[in-house]
């Protein structure tokens, strides 16, 4: 199959933006090649099937270059035109979606050329329409801002007079920018840092922080700014009231937000959730369970149209640990063809293997997990859990005392992964071990020596940091302690 980068841009888009594609093609102000036209022609006839045999390069070539010997240096040349025609469509798609952008180009073109009357009409439509937005996001200040320096621009050079205005309102709208932007990426890294093990530091930042911190009833009137500085105390800080007041935040903010920024924002609620959690807050379990449920009546996790198979796993562990077995299944199926269909099967065998799980069939979960292909690190690490959970469950020892020896060396080929993840795990494993050998010892050990040592073992766990599926192995632990001595 002949691989270019153009057949990648090609099979992204959809049909109507195929058909929109050619059309652009055959404009003579964009493209005057015919052997292009002729390509994208063919294109089109065989989308969305671009296959071994469609794009073979002996197969195009005719159809390119009619009745003409094959020449592959020829072939060449027409796919990179080609390449280049399909970027300056996709650029030309951009200015469909945002028109801010082309419209300060064009104030910019009406500028150069002197039609001040034109300019003068267009930026007042656009400043109006800026100013009645919904939206009040730190992309629509980054508009603002734009709009506001040609404006500058065109009254101080172009038409010789001062508009105080504009400059004012270029730097306002560039000050409400520049924090929630600064804000925003601040949270993003703490998220990333979290997951990664990687220092990021920023000079700015705690000048950023100390403005916001020193002038909080002036920025309570811009609610990203504030928003993002009560999400990043969130997760810089231990106490919760951080998160409870940018819940109450978001209440007075929510109408002014976009939805992709709108779901981002509960995608940070829903990290600290999780954070918490595996701190054994739990009462950030019916926390997050809330937030999944807001954002399923709204569709915000969806994208795409797609419910992302993180989503779809992370709700089910939630309602899991939350006893919501009837909920979980219906879930699982009313979302199974919300899933990307390259995706679908395998998450859903990954997510109804916990569910069985949840309800004691073991056998069920074996069977799905065969079917589960480890192609990310969260199915490795989930599977391998699940696994030990089902293997202590069934007392199949030999099997997760190997189970256990495997995941070691699994740590140790990823070091990249963060800490806190890597030491959840290691725990979560290295306990549930150790409970089985004292479950198997039972009847050779004294019930005072087993006792002490599931009392200890008890201990160690509480006092552990982080353990993942802690209160299903403190559960394990007492049942051994209650119901076997």
């Amino acid at each position: 199959m002949l691989k270019h980068s153009v057949i990648n841009i090609l099979s992204g888009f959809d049909r109507k933006e195929m058909t929109r594609f050619k059309a652009f093609a055959w404009s003579p102000y964009f493209n005057k090649h015919d052997e292009v036209r002729n390509l994208i022609d063919y294109f089109n006839g065989i989308y969305p099937h671009f296959t071994e045999q469609t794009c073979n390069r002996h197969i195009i070539f005719p159809h390119v270059f009619p009745g003409a010997p094959h020449d592959q240096a020829r072939l060449a040349v027409v796919f990179s035109y080609t390449r280049k025609l399909a970027e300056q469509f996709l650029i030309q798609e951009a200015f469909k979606e945002e028109t801010q952008p082309a419209r300060v180009m064009l104030l910019g073109q009406l500028r150069k050329r002197k039609l001040f009357d034109q300019y003068e009409s267009l930026l007042e439509r656009t400043e109006k329409e800026l100013e009645e937005s919904a939206w009040r996001d730190g992309a629509h200040f980054q508009r603002m801002h734009a709009v506001a320096a040609e404006a500058d621009h065109f009254f101080t050079h172009a038409k010789k007079e001062e508009r105080l205005g504009s400059l004012e309102q270029k730097q306002r709208s560039l000050d409400v920018y520049y924090l929630s932007t600064k804000l925003k990426d601040a949270v993003e890294m703490q998220i990333r840092r979290n997951l990664r093990q990687f220092d990021y530091s920023s000079r700015l930042l705690e000048h950023v922080l100390k403005e916001v911190e020193h002038n909080m009833d002036l920025y309570a009137a811009t609610p990203t700014i504030l928003l993002y500085y009560q999400l990043y105390r969130m997760f810089s800080d231990t106490a919760h009231q951080f998160y409870y007041e940018a819940r109450a935040t978001l209440v007075r903010a929510k109408p002014f937000l976009p939805e992709p920024e709108l779901a981002s924002i509960y995608n940070y609620f829903q990290n600290y959730c999780i954070r918490e959690i595996n701190r054994n807050q739990e009462p950030f379990l019916d926390e997050l369970f809330g937030l999944y449920q807001i954002q399923l009546e709204q569709d915000l996790l969806l994208e795409d149209g797609f419910l992302p198979e993180w989503h779809y796993k992370n709700i089910t562990t939630t309602a899991i640990r939350l006893s919501k077995l009837e909920w979980i299944k219906n879930f699982l199926e009313q979302f199974r063809d919300k899933l990307r269909p390259e995706v679908a099967e395998n998450a859903y065998c990954f997510n109804m293997a916990a569910y069985f799980h949840a309800c004691e069939s073991y056998d069920k979960v074996l069977e799905l997990l065969n079917q589960v292909t480890y192609s990310d690190i969260r199915y490795s690490l989930g599977a391998r859990a699940l696994l030990l959970r089902t293997y202590y469950e069934l007392e199949e020892d030999e099997a997760l005392f190997s189970l256990v020896d495997s995941f070691r060396q699994f740590l140790q080929r990823h070091k990249l992964l963060a800490d806190s993840r890597r030491n959840g795990y290691d725990h979560l494993f290295r306990f549930t071990r150790k409970a089985a050998q004292l479950r198997a010892a039972l009847g050779y050990s004294s019930a005072k020596k087993t006792k002490q040592e599931l009392l200890r073992l008890e201990q160690e766990i509480d006092m552990a940091p982080s353990v993942f599926n802690k209160s299903w192995l403190q559960q394990k632990i007492r049942d051994l302690i209650e119901s076997r001595l």
